[in-house]
């Protein structure tokens, strides 16, 4: 991991950190991994979504990422369509997420 700071004209300090997107994968492959523990445990519907909708998220903005560059962001849109997406998912008492991640 590589980080570094820098000063702008206004007094703002910028911190940029480089981590390689393989990290970021393993990582949330774990999260994933416990999400879907939690789920087949039986844990409430709330308690679930709570803590896939971080990892869901994040997924999708590696993607995004990967995809457009540094910078690049996923939508309102595509955030209230992932969410939406969970929710269904869950009410159908399925994970909470596609298995493979995407």
């Amino acid at each position: 991991m590589q980080s570094t700071v820098e000063e702008t004209e206004k007094h703002t300090v910028k911190l940029s950190v480089e981590v390689p997107p393989d990290e970021f994968g393993a990582d949330l492959d774990r999260a994933y991994e416990y999400v879907l523990t939690l789920n087949g445990a039986g844990a409430p519907e709330g308690f679930v979504a709570f803590t896939a909708s971080p990892a869901i998220l994040a997924r999708a903005s590696l993607d995004r990422i990967e995809e457009r560059g540094p910078g690049a962001k996923i939508t309102r849109d595509e955030v209230a369509s992932l969410m939406e997406a969970m929710f269904e998912r869950l009410g159908r008492y399925q994970a909470p997420f596609p298995r493979n991640g995407a």
